[in-house]
C-alpha cells in the first residue's frame, strides 16, 4: 500500500515539475535534475516491491519460545508483488514521458533513461539468489510456495504481454527496449558471466525455449512491421543464447 501511494505521489510530482522549476530566463537544469531524481526514486520503490519475491520475514526468537524465527513471505503476496511490477514497473507511467518535460531537458534520451531504470529493477528481480530462495521455499514448503517456474512464467507473460492473446500484437518502442534486456538477462544466466547454478540455469533455459515458441506464434499474427521485425530479432537473440550460431526455426 505504501509503495502504491509512493508511486502515485511521484506521478503527481511529475505533473508539477515544470511549474515548480520554472525561472524566467534560466535554463532547465533544475528540471533535468529533479526529473532524474524522480526516476531514481521510482526505481527504488519498485525494488522494494521486488524484495517481496522470494522474501523471508524474521522475528527475534530464542530456544524455548514458540514459533519459527524465519517465515517466507506468503505465496499470494509474492505473486501480487510480481503482478504489481509487471503493471507498474514495466509499463512506463505516462506522466514520466510527457513531451512537456522531455522536450525541455534534452533533444533525445528518454528511451535510454527509462530503459536504465527498468533494467535495474529487472536484473534485481531475476537475480540468481532470488531464484535460489524460491527453489528452496518450494523444496521445503511444497505447493504452498511460489514456485520459481510459476514466477518466471508470470514475468515472461507480463513483460511480453503484447504477444499473448492479441489478434495483432503491437509493441511500442519503450516495451521493445525492455523486452530485449529480458532475453539478455536470461541468456547471461544460462551461459554468460553470471551463469546460474545448475537448477536455476535449467529454469532460465526452459524460459528461453518457452518464450521462443510463444514469439513464433505471435509473429504469425503481427501485422505491424516494427513489431514483426522485433519479434524476429528477439527469436534470433534467443537462438544465439541457447546455441551460438543457431538460427530460429521458421
Amino acid at each position: 500500500a505504501s509503495t502504491r501511494a509512493g508511486v502515485k505521489n511521484l506521478e503527481r510530482l511529475a505533473g508539477m515539475l515544470v511549474a515548480a522549476t520554472a525561472e524566467p530566463g534560466e535554463p532547465y537544469d533544475e528540471l533535468q535534475e529533479l526529473y532524474a531524481r524522480m526516476l531514481g526514486q521510482w526505481t527504488l520503490e519498485m525494488n522494494h516491491v521486488a524484495a517481496l519475491v522470494g522474501g523471508v520475514r524474521s522475528q527475534q526468537k530464542h530456544s524455548g519460545q514458540e514459533g519459527l524465527r524465519f517465515a517466507p513471505v506468503p505465496r499470494a503476496q509474492q505473486a501480487a508483488a510480481t503482478s504489481f511490477l509487471m503493471e507498474r514497473a514495466f509499463h512506463v507511467p505516462a506522466a514520466f514521458v510527457t513531451p512537456d518535460i522531455l522536450r525541455r531537458i534534452e533533444p533525445a534520451g528518454a528511451l535510454g533513461r527509462v530503459r536504465t531504470s527498468q533494467v535495474r529493477v529487472l536484473d534485481n528481480l531475476l537475480g540468481s539468489a532470488r531464484l535460489n530462495r524460491l527453489a528452496e521455499q518450494e523444496a521445503i514448503d511444497g505447493v504452498s510456495a511460489y514456485a520459481p517456474t510459476a514466477f518466471l512464467a508470470d514475468v515472461r507473460k507480463g513483460i511480453w504481454s503484447e504477444s499473448y492473446g492479441a489478434a495483432a500484437p503491437r509493441v511500442n518502442a519503450f516495451r521493445r527496449n525492455l523486452q530485449r534486456p529480458h532475453i539478455d538477462a536470461m541468456a547471461e544466466r544460462v551461459s554468460g558471466r553470471m551463469a546460474a547454478p545448475d537448477d536455476v540455469r535449467a529454469l532460465f533455459r526452459g524460459e528461453l525455449k518457452a518464450l521462443d515458441a510463444d514469439l513464433r506464434l505471435a509473429r504469425t499474427r503481427a501485422t505491424d512491421r516494427a513489431t514483426a521485425l522485433h519479434l524476429e530479432d528477439a527469436r534470433a537473440q534467443i537462438a544465439k543464447a541457447l546455441d551460438p550460431g543457431n538460427t530460429p526455426a521458421p
